[in-house]
This record gives structure tokens, C-alpha cells and sequence, in this order.
């Protein structure tokens, strides 16, 4: 390779800076081009330059031809250049080069260029901290894509030991590199395609060197604290210890147990360490050592410390013995108490936030009795209280981190609801005081957080986490109910006499800025206070809250309703003022918990909590309830239209209500909602109108549809409901042309109305509910639809149109069951047909779409193919009647249907989910009943079906494999496509076969039904199977006759599934043993399976003829054979590899493997010993051998001979080639060929012997006399 020539450096140095510190973006465009040209990424988006223009001067003066070539210049560019830019770049290449290519580089290629980058950053340990960083990188991901490649890449520790024995720069360095490749090999973003091979190598690094680099880690930490390090200066001083934590910090970090690529850094859950950590974990010395780094250090690694520590103290349970888990608990305690008395660096946020952290964790990992026994649990408990009270104060100054608090006070409080004694005392007292302090709090917080004089963000404004604190803050305040009661209505009282002192004035007089301002401080209190009493009131749990409970939750209910009264009679919506708005959202919070608790399914009727609602507003129990709240909604949508959050949640709670059996017949009756009922256009309800709520209005829709149908004669309700609509549909039908239909104002009109429909018969699951919905839109309201699909069928109209058909169509608990008597099915098909047709010709005109293909293009097709597959199985059709009076209805949708289908890339269909499941769920129910009826199908669509049907029984999603049915064989366009393509039929057999006699699924029996099918349309087409198993395929026959009938199928089934335990390798050895030969019934012993792996393996088993190869020692001659054995293997063969005996070396390795499988091996079987266990397994092909070597063959043996005898070792069974190969978990039998007619005979006779043992065991019969009835 040339050298890089000074002028050609400093013009890639040039490239680079212009790259990281451009003065323009076209500089940086330019720039990335050009060296993009010069170091090509070698994938498909690769840059080449336009064909009409002269190529770029390349600015190394070569054109790189391989990733291997481009590896060796980046290198090169690296060791000259002095410039950081191009290190950087050099640097990051790399790093792409090796996440993309590394498999394309010789093993020689990868360990060169590990050692380069670690020898570099050796000599060069004053780069720039970014190179360096870069650098580091660069090795951890080397050092991952290669840890199966060679031994040279697990030595992490051992290598890095020359750095750490060094320089301090050199010991920064080397700690820093071992914590990024910590951090890189736990994990899986760069692997998603190959998350076994990631966690492999996760698992391989955590038993090989993740407990040396932690105890390396904490050695060095020690170092630190006994001052043994020399320093040259504070920063220094400072990057030593922030890598050596980071360090300590990942190793915690590590998804130790492969759950989940991030579990460990979850708030919840313990850390898995592994037994093996114990001895490390329980010294008396760990702990200290971690506590006496978080008092020394100072800020901002004093806050690490405390990361580290947080994940110690979540250490599992298990890994201690009960008395070390004991001394660990106190360890945490006396460590957490000497920090909260001295106050350590607690004025530290980062510091103060960690703490709150450990506490969390700490408390959600080990049990409150094992805590509160301790001695001095008084103290500390104590001391955390006062820590949590400041907390709670001072919120604001650091929100996220009083959560974790919240979280430790719910869970001491929990776990104390039965305790008695002192500490259960205290601790009741200690969570009154948080109570008053956290409402205090929030309230005293308002004014400065609407002055804006606080950087923390509102909390009103994120309901969802506020939600999830206050729902943790309720288990804290019911813990002492009634003094948390108490103290919410002291501090809500006054607030309520000042609320009504401002409205007085406000009624008095004109309302100015100073009032406005007053009044949204005030509401905003309100709205935390309407949102605590909620959250209280949602966390009463039924079976455990008392009476008196009830009794308070009534009190502070009082105070809501009475406050919204007054609030009602007041305020409007104050235009951009949010204060309003928020106590709006705090009202529908308080309903949605009020409901939950006290209205419903499961709740009692006349709770003590409505006797304080009756003495005071006067409702007297949950139907009143109801109507106060309903009329809430009411006035939510007619006044609060343009919030479309106060809109979004009135909605959701309004169709709560009506999902309940007895609520909804309560709510039916309710005045407001006859009132809603009869005036639920957007002529009322303005918030229809509104183009953010357009999705929400189907719920409201589902919602009054529930309601409207909740009584058994709605006919009348209906016709009044629907007069808005049909004055719609009206106004629709009057346009005349499909340019009138593409006005704007014409489709939002469409939108809100189709999705309004689709909402409404989401909730119609009656049949004569159902019908009255379909006799007012069909026929007089579908010619719009068909108008405005043709007119839109670009756009995400027709979506929202397709979707509403396809819930007409949709057979919902048989609500599209219709008289005898009438064509209603048969005309709503014909319809269907037209919107098939109608959209599928407009899609079909499309151009292609390369950005978001699923949405724009995609999503209309699974609609549309939803909609033919509902029409399908809805069995309200008789689709013989299209035929039988010549119309054209079911032709037409499945010409459109397949044109649609042909169109689409076939990868297409496997890559999109959505579009997959569609696609096949339509073609599932299409070959059941409708395939026959079809009297021409294309070959281009009959070869699309045929490869999708394979794929489909290869895909593992069980949704996907459908059962797919075949027809009997009668002169059809079928047979002329089988003629044709003569290969295809032997192609879905052997997939279907394979997947039924070799996979362990779920979907055996579904797999199991088309295989009759392809077994009666061409008996030849099983090859390989018939002139080995006549006899056992002949089996399968018996008593199926020639036809496809349900109870055919069925005992075709049944055959099959006694074929399969017949064909077992111990049934076969006892046949082989009853026959006398071969010795041993067969089984060649000490041979076991290794790959794949058997805990997750889909495929166990592998039955084939044999293909026999024969190795010699490297001392015996051998011929030259005309091709390498892995290339001779035919397919459908199980290969045997005979090694010679004693040799230490393996005869079967990854790559042979590779090959093999490619080729259609169905296995592999190896007298010897085997390597690169890992991509053996990874490979999936079953492989059994004697044992494992790390040595490959080539200066030990050499092959002899193909497809001869070979004789097992120690066994004296030989092998004839062709005979048969049957493997399993249990072991490997062989079967001389000439034999297996009669030892699946033998078989057959073996499985009846035992099934009728197993039968007098199960009915009380003993071993010996069930053995003497059936075997004599």
C-alpha cells in the first residue's frame, strides 16, 4: 500500500477541520463528499459521483477498493497526522468500518488492527481528550464484534494492565477504555439484527472479565483514598477519578441475567449480581470504601460516588446469607446516617438527587422488617424524615428528585398498615408531617411558579406524571386518614374565603389585571388541592377502607362539589388565562377517581361516603352523582370547545361512564343526557367544529351510541338522533361534480362525519340495533362515500372512509345476521366491491413513494384487503349468487384485490407488520371457500401467492401462519399454473413437511391441514420422502379418504401426530434391538447434541440419509478430492463425519456449518470432536458430536473418501451412505436402509404397546401386570 504524501495529508487535514468546524454548511457538504469519496463507506447509499461530471480529485490519490483497504488508511492517516479533525475522522471511520464490515476483514486484518488502536492510544496518550474518547470507542466495539473471533480480543483486562502500571495519563486512559468496553458489550443498540450473538457476547465478557475489571476498579478507588497515586495536577487528579467511578458505575450497570438491555438502570428492581461477586460484595471493606469516597471526593464526583452507591444498596436479596444480607442493611444505614448528620454534600443537587435515589431503591429492595430492626432504626428514621420534610419545602428546587421520596415514604407506609408498637407509631406521625408539608408546599409554590420568579416547569402542566406522584403521595396521606383530611381542609378553607371575597369583588366591579391575576393564583391552588382530595379518594382500596374512611372521603368531596358550584356560577374561560383551564382538568381528575371508587360494576349502592353528600348538597346516591357530573361534561363541551385537553378528558370520562352494564341504563335516564342525545351536532356542541378534536369525537360518538342503544326500542331516539346527519349527507349529495366534493370545506365536512359514523357503530354489538343503523344509511347515504373515496383517494380521508366501511362490514358479535328472506347481505357486498374497486383504481395510478411508504401508500391497502377478508368471514354473503346471475360484484373485488397484492414488492409485505397480517389473514380466508369460485388468476399473482404462502410457514409470528386450505383436484386454472411451475408444489411441500415433522411450534395443527391438501393434489411430490418412508407416508393415509371434509382432515391430523411420535430414536433402538442388528439397536453412544441450543432452540431434531465423510490422519495418504466435502453434501442429507480415533483436533467447525446449510443439509453428525460452538448454534442447523476442541484440522487430518462406509468408534456400527440418520435431544440412531420398512413396522406395534400401558397405569394397574398384559 503507498504512503500517504505530505500534500495529500494536509489536504485531508484541510477536509477534516472543514468537516468538525466549517465556517459555512456548504463547507461541511463539500467536505463530507469529498472524503466520503476518499473513504468510501462501501454500503448501499455510498455517494458515487454524478456519471455526467469528471470524478472529484480523490484526496488520497487512490481509489479504496475494500473496507480491509480503507482500514489500512485510516491507520496510516492516524500515525502522521497531527491534527485532531483528522484523528477524530480516522477515528470514526473505524468505528463504522468495523460495525458494518468487520466480518469482510481476515482474522490476521482484526487482531492488527486491535492491537494498532490500543499501541496508538499507548503512544499517544496526550491527544485530545475528544481523540482519546473516540479512540476508546473505537476498541470497545473491536473488541465486541470480535469476542468469538479469536482469544486475542477476551484478554481485555490483561492487556490493559501495561496502561494501568504506567503513567497516570496512561492509567486515565486505560480505565477509561475499560469502562467504554464495559458499557458497549452490555449493549444492543449496534446489534438489534443479531440480539443471541449480543447476548452471548454479554454473557461470555460478564464470566470472563467483568468481576476483574470491577475489583480493578475499586483497587484503584483505594489507591485514591490512601493518596498512593503521584499527581501532576488537579485535572489529573480529577479524570482518574471520574473514569475509575464510571468504571465501578458500568460494571452495576451490567444486564447481568439478559432480561433486558437497560433493566439495571431502571428506578425499580434490584441489581443481579452474580454469586460469583459475593465474597467482594459482602467485605466490610466494600461498603467503607464506597462511603469514604462519597465524604472525600468533592462535587461534582462526589454525586458518581453516589450513583455507585445507589446501585449497591439495590443489590438483590438473594446474593447475601440472612446474616451478611443483615450486616449489609446496616452498612447502608450507618453510612446514610453519618451523611444525613453531617449533611454531606447535600447541598449538592446532583448529590442531594442520587441520595433520594438510594433511599428509593434501597427501601423498594429490601423489606421493611429487615430495616426497622436494626439498631439504630429510631435514628435513621428519624433523620430521613427530617430530610424528606425539607425536601418536600423545597421542592422546587429539585422536583425529580422528592418523587423518589414520595416513592420510599409510600412504601415504608405500606408495609406498616398492620404493625403496632413504637415504630408503627412513629411512623403514622412522621407521615402527617409529610402530608401537611408536600399540600403546603404545592400550594405556598404557585404565586412564584405564575410570576415566573422559579426555573421549575408547572406540574399542572404534565397530568400524567403529576397523576403517577400523587397516586404514590395517597398511599402517604391515608395512612393517617383522618388527620390528612383534616389538614386539607385547613389549608383549603381559607383559600376558599378568599376565593369568595375575590368574586364579590369581582361582582362589584370591573374586572381588572390586578383581580384576573388574584383569581388565577387562587384557582391554580385549588386545582393542586382538587387534584390531592382525588388522588385520596382514588386510592381507597374496597375491601380494606373502613366506614369512617368513607365518611372522610364524603367530607372532602363536599368541599369539590361545593367549590365547583361556586367556580360554575362564576368563571367562563378567561381567553389565554390557564389558571382557569387547570382547575377544569383538576375537576374531571376528582370524577375520574370518585368514580372509580364510589360509582359502578362493583361498587355498593348507598355508600357511608353519599351521607355526607346528602346532608350537605343533597345527593343522596350515585344516580344523583351522576347527573352532577354528567352536566359537568355537558357544560365542558359546550363551553371549553377550543381546550382540547379539557375537551379530551370530559370525553374519555363520558365514555367510562357508558362502558359500565347498570351505569349506562342510569345515565340513559338522566335528563342532561337526554339533552346531549337530542343536541349532539356541532350546532351545540362547538367542539365538533375544531379541527384538534377530531379524533376524540369517535369516543363521544361510542360513547352516545352506547347510551342511545342502552334501551330496548330505540327506533324513534334513533331518527331524531340521526336528523343532524341526514341533513349533512343532504347538503353531500347535492354537489355535482368531484371537484365540488374536493373543496376544503367539503372534506372537513367528510373527515368529521365518516369518523362520527365509525365511532357510532364501534359500539353497536346487536343485531336489530345494528339493522336500524343499516336501513338508514344503506342505500341513500352510500353514493357519497363512493364520491368522496374517488374524489380523496389520495389523501388521509379515504383512510378515515375505508375505515368506516370496514367496521360496516365487520360481522361484530353477529350483529350482520339478516331474515332468510332478505338480499341485504348480497347488496351490502356489491357496495364493498365498489369501494374496492373505486379506491384500488386510483391507488394503482399512484407514483412511487419512497419516504414513509406504510402511511401514504400501504396503510389504504390493509385496510382495503381488512375489508374483503371481513366480508369474507362474515357468512352474511351468499357469494354463489354473483356467479349464478352473472354479476360481476365478487370478480371485480378480487381482480382489484390481486392487482393491488401484485403491485406491492414482496418485501414490502414481510417488512410491514400491519400490512403482513392484512395481506394474510385476506388470503387465509380466500383459499378457504372463495379460491374455486375464481375462474382465471394470473401466473404473476398465482407465483406471488405461492411465495407468500412459503414465507408465511416459515414466519415464526403466530398470527401469521394461518391454516390455508387447498382445493380437490378438477380441470382449473390451477392445474395449468402446477403444470407449469412443476416445482412449486415440491417447494410448499417440503416447507410445510419440514416445518411438521422438525419444528416445535405452537401452530402444529394448523401447520398439520394443508398438507393433506398438497399431499392429494400430486403424489410425487414428496421426492425424497416417498422412496424412504413409502411405507410410513402410506401410514399416514390409512382411513383418509381422497377429499378435504373437516373430519378428513382430522384424522389426517391424528395420523400424523402418531407418525411423528413413531418416528423417535428411542422407539426406533427398541425396533433396531427387538431386529438384532445393528449392535446397540443402532445408537452411537457418547455422540450428543450441541448446537442449536436447547433452551431455545425452534428446531431439536433432524432425520435424513446419510452422506458420509471419511478423515484420515495428516500421516496417512489421501486422494485429492475434486471438491471440498461441504460443497458435495446433497440436500435433504444428514451429514457423518468419521474422525480418526484420539485426535484433538475438531472435524467440523462455523464455516463448514455455513455451507452445509446453505446447501439444504438437514444436519450434521460429527464421530469426533467439533468448534465455534456459537455460530453453530447461531447457524440453527442441529449438530451432534463426542466433544469441543479449539483446534482446527489442518495439521492434524485430512478427508479420505466420500459417500462410504465408515465405522463409529467403540460402537461397531457402520454407516452405509443412504442409510438413515434419525437425531435427537435423547441421542443418534441409525437405521440400515434395507431395515426401515420393517423397523417402522416394529415402531408402529411399539407405540400401541405402550399407549395401552400407559392407559392400565392411569386406571390403577400396576407396572409388572400392565408389562405382562401388553408386552408378554
Amino acid at each position: 500500500m503507498d504512503g500517504l504524501h505530505s500534500q495529500n495529508l494536509q489536504y485531508l487535514e484541510t477536509l477534516c477541520q472543514d468537516l468538525y468546524n466549517p465556517k459555512t454548511q456548504e463547507q461541511r457538504t463539500n467536505a463530507e463528499k469529498l472524503l466520503d469519496y476518499a473513504f468510501p463507506p462501501f454500503s448501499v447509499t455510498t455517494r458515487i459521483p454524478n456519471s455526467s461530471t469528471s470524478p472529484p480529485v480523490n484526496p488520497i490519490g487512490i481509489v479504496v477498493q475494500t473496507p480491509a483497504e480503507c482500514s489500512l488508511y485510516c491507520q496510516l492517516l492516524l500515525q502522521k497526522s497531527n491534527s485532531p479533525y483528522a484523528q477524530m475522522f480516522a477515528s470514526a471511520k473505524l468505528k463504522h468500518l468495523v460495525l458494518d464490515h468487520f466480518s469482510t476483514f481476515s482474522l490476521p486484518q482484526k487482531i492488527e488492527l486491535r492491537n494498532f488502536v490500543l499501541n496508538y492510544m499507548g503512544q499517544h496518550p496526550d491527544q485530545q481528550p475528544f481523540v482519546i474518547a473516540s479512540l476508546a470507542q473505537l476498541f470497545a466495539t473491536i473488541t465486541k464484534a470480535g469476542w468469538f473471533d479469536s482469544e486475542d480480543f477476551k484478554n481485555v483486562t490483561s492487556d490493559l494492565s501495561s496502561f494501568l502500571q504506567a503513567t497516570v495519563d496512561h492509567r486515565v486512559i486505560g480505565l477509561q477504555i475499560l469502562s467504554l468496553v464495559v458499557e458497549e458489550i452490555n449493549l444492543s443498540t449496534n446489534y438489534a439484527k443479531n440480539l443471541a450473538k449480543q447476548r452471548k457476547t454479554a454473557s461470555g465478557f460478564r464470566d470472563a472479565e467483568l468481576l476483574d475489571s470491577f475489583r480493578l476498579g475499586l483497587n484503584i478507588l483505594r489507591q485514591l483514598l490512601n493518596g498512593e497515586v503521584p499527581f501532576i495536577n488537579a485535572q489529573q487528579e480529577i479524570r482518574m477519578k471520574e473514569n475509575c467511578l464510571i468504571l465501578l458505575r458500568n460494571c452495576l450497570l451490567y444486564d447481568f441475567i439478559g432480561t433486558t438491555p437497560d433493566e439495571s438502570s431502571e428506578d425499580a428492581g434490584s441489581v443481579q449480581i452474580p454469586t460469583s461477586w459475593r465474597s467482594t460484595v459482602e467485605d466490610p471493606a466494600f461498603l467503607q470504601t464506597l462511603f469514604q469516597a462519597y465524604k472525600t471526593f468533592q462535587p461534582p464526583l462526589c454525586s458518581k460516588v453516589m450513583e455507585v452507591l445507589v446501585l449497591v444498596s439495590s443489590t438483590r436479596r438473594s446474593l447475601f446469607s440472612e446474616e451478611e444480607r443483615a450486616r449489609f442493611i446496616h452498612g447502608i444505614m450507618q453510612g446514610t446516617t453519618e451523611i444525613l448528620m453531617q449533611s454531606i454534600h447535600l447541598d449538592d443537587l446532583n448529590s442531594y438527587h442520587e441520595f433520594c435515589r438510594l433511599l428509593s431503591r434501597f427501601r423498594s429492595t429490601y423489606q421493611w422488617s429487615e430495616i426497622s430492626e436494626k439498631p439504630g432504626y429510631g435514628e435513621w428514621i428519624d433523620l430521613v424524615a427530617g430530610f424528606s420534610i425539607k425536601g418536600f419545602e423545597a421542592w422546587q428546587l429539585a422536583s425529580s428528585s422528592v418523587e423518589y421520596l414520595n416513592i420510599f415514604w409510600s412504601k415504608m407506609l405500606s408495609s406498616n398498615g398492620t404493625s403496632r408498637g413504637s415504630n408503627g407509631n412513629r411512623l403514622e406521625v412522621i407521615a402527617s408531617q409529610l402530608t401537611r408539608t408536600f399540600i403546603s408546599s404545592k400550594v405556598e409554590s404557585v404565586a412564584s411558579i405564575i410570576e415566573g420568579s422559579t426555573l421549575t416547569d408547572d406540574p399542572l402542566e404534565n397530568e400524567d406524571a403529576l397523576v403517577a406522584d400523587l397516586e404514590i403521595f395517597a398511599h402517604i396521606a391515608r395512612c393517617k386518614y383522618d388527620e390528612s383530611a383534616g389538614i386539607i381542609i385547613s389549608i383549603f378553607d381559607p383559600i376558599a374565603r378568599e376565593y369568595q371575597e375575590l368574586i364579590r369583588q369581582a361582582s362589584s366591579s370591573l374586572i381588572n389585571h390586578s383581580l384576573t391575576s388574584a383569581m388565577e393564583v387562587i384557582e391554580t391552588k385549588f386545582a393542586w388541592l382538587v387534584y390531592i382530595i382525588g388522588a385520596v379518594i382514588g386510592g381507597r382500596q374496597t375491601y380494606i377502607s373502613t366506614e369512617d374512611q368513607d365518611v372522610i372521603d364524603g367530607d372532602l368531596s363536599c368541599k369539590v362539589l361545593q367549590l365547583m358550584n361556586v367556580n360554575q356560577s362564576y368563571s367562563s374561560p378567561q381567553g389565554g388565562n390557564s389558571g382557569f383551564e387547570k382547575l377544569e382538568l383538576a375537576f374531571i381528575y376528582f370524577f375520574q377517581q370518585f368514580r372509580k371508587s364510589y360509582i359502578g360494576e362493583s361498587t355498593t349502592r348507598i355508600s357511608k361516603a353519599y351521607s355526607k353528600l346528602s346532608t350537605l348538597l343533597g345527593i343522596n346516591d350515585q344516580n344523583m352523582l351522576l347527573n352532577v357530573l354528567v352536566q359537568k361534561i355537558a357544560t365542558n363541551l359546550e363551553v371549553w370547545a377550543t381546550r382540547s385537553k379539557v375537551v379530551n378528558r370530559s370525553i374519555n370520562l363520558f365514555n367510562d361512564l357508558s362502558g359500565g352494564y347498570s351505569v349506562v341504563r342510569l345515565l340513559r335516564n338522566l335528563e342532561t343526557v337526554h339533552y346531549i342525545i337530542q343536541n349532539h351536532n356541532g350546532k351545540n356542541f362547538p367542539f365538533l367544529d375544531v379541527s384538534d378534536n377530531q379524533r376524540i369525537r369517535m369516543i363521544y360518538y361510542s360513547a352516545l351510541s352506547r347510551i342511545l342503544f342502552s334501551e330496548d326500542n330505540p327506533e324513534k331516539d334513533f331518527e331524531e338522533f340521526v336528523k343532524p346527519w341526514d341533513m349533512t349527507f343532504q347538503e353531500l349529495a347535492s354537489l355535482n361534480s368531484l371537484e365540488a366534493y374536493r373543496q376544503q370545506a367539503v372534506k372537513a365536512t367528510l373527515l368529521g362525519i365518516f369518523r362520527d359514523l365509525r365511532g357510532f357503530i364501534l359500539a353497536i354489538t346487536g343485531r336489530k340495533n345494528f339493522l336500524v343503523f343499516f336501513e338508514w344509511f344503506y342505500p341513500k347515504h352510500m353514493q357519497v362515500l363512493l364520491h368522496a373515496l374517488e374524489a380523496w383517494a389520495d389523501d388521509p380521508l379515504a383512510i378515515s372512509i375505508l375505515k368506516f366501511f370496514h367496521e360496516f362490514v365487520f360481522n361484530r358479535s353477529n350483529r350482520l345476521t339478516f331474515d332468510i328472506s332478505s338480499a341485504n347481505g348480497i347488496l351490502m357486498f356489491r357496495e364493498t366491491s365498489k369501494v374496492l374497486c373505486t379506491y384500488g383504481a386510483q391507488w394503482l395510478r399512484r407514483p412511487t413513494i419512497t419516504t414513509d411508504k406504510y402511511t401514504e401508500k400501504y396503510k389504504g391497502v390493509s385496510v382495503c384487503f381488512g375489508i374483503l377478508m371481513k366480508s369474507f368471514v362474515g357468512r352474511y354473503v351468499n357469494f354463489g349468487v354473483f356467479e349464478l346471475y352473472g354479476d360481476k360484484a365478487l370478480e371485480l373485488a378480487l381482480k382489484t384485490t390481486f392487482d393491488l397484492i401484485i403491485n406491492i414488492p414482496f418485501d414490502d409485505i414481510i417488512i410491514y407488520p400491519k400490512l403482513s397480517r392484512a395481506f394474510y389473514e385476506m388470503l387465509d380466508t380466500f383459499s378457504n371457500e372463495h379460491m374455486m369460485t375464481l375462474t382465471e388468476m394470473s401466473s404473476d399473482t398465482f407465483l406471488y401467492i405461492m411465495r407468500a404462502l412459503a414465507a408465511g410457514i416459515q414466519e415464526l409470528d403466530i398470527l401469521t401462519i394461518q391454516q390455508t386450505s387447498k382445493p380437490k383436484i378438477q380441470q382449473h386454472w390451477l392445474l395449468n399454473c402446477f403444470a407449469q411451475y412443476s416445482d412449486m408444489l415440491p417447494y410448499l411441500f417440503a416447507a410445510n413437511f419440514g416445518a411438521v415433522l422438525f419444528d416445535d411450534r405452537a401452530t402444529q395443527w394448523s401447520l398439520s391441514r394443508p398438507l393433506l391438501g398438497l399431499i392429494l393434489l400430486n403424489r410425487d411430490v414428496s421426492g425424497f420422502f416417498y422412496l424412504r418412508f413409502e411405507r410410513a407416508l402410506d401410514s399416514l393415509m390409512e382411513e383418509v379418504e381422497l377429499n378435504l371434509t373437516t373430519k378428513n382432515r382430522d384424522r389426517f391430523t391424528q395420523n400424523l401426530t402418531s407418525f411423528k411420535r413413531e418416528l423417535n430414536n428411542n422407539n426406533v433402538a427398541d425396533a433396531l434391538l427387538e431386529i438384532g442388528h445393528p449392535p446397540h439397536g443402532g445408537f452411537l453412544q457418547d455422540i450428543i447434541m450441541y448446537a442449536p441450543d436447547i433452551h431455545t432452540a425452534k428446531i431439536s431434531k433432524c432425520i435424513g440419509p446419510a452422506f458420509t465423510i471419511k478423515l484420515v490422519p495428516l500421516s496417512e495418504p489421501a486422494p485429492k478430492l475434486e471438491k471440498h466435502f461441504a460443497d458435495a453434501a446433497p440436500e435433504g442429507s444428514i451429514v457423518v463425519v468419521s474422525a480418526p480415533p484420539n485426535t484433538p483436533n475438531a472435524a467440523w467447525g462455523g464455516l463448514m456449518n455455513t455451507r452445509v446449510r446453505m446447501r439444504g443439509v438437514k444436519g450434521v453428525v460429527v464421530d469426533g470432536r467439533i468448534r465455534d460452538l456459537d455460530e453453530l448454534r447461531e447457524d440453527g442447523l442441529p449438530v451432534f458430536a463426542k466433544g469441543q476442541s479449539v483446534l482446527s484440522a489442518r495439521k492434524y487430518t485430512h478427508p479420505f473418501a466420500l459417500d462410504v462406509p465408515i465405522t463409529i468408534i467403540n460402537t461397531g456400527i457402520t454407516i452405509n451412505p443412504g442409510d438413515f440418520i434419525i437425531a435427537d435431544l435423547n441421542g443418534v440412531v441409525c437405521i440400515p436402509k434395507e431395515l426401515i420398512d420393517r423397523v417402522l413396522e416394529l415402531c408402529e406395534k411399539q407405540v400401541k404397546m405402550d399407549d395401552n400401558v400407559k392407559k392400565d397405569l392411569l386406571n390403577g394397574v400396576s407396572i409388572a401386570e400392565a408389562f405382562k398384559r401388553h408386552r408378554g
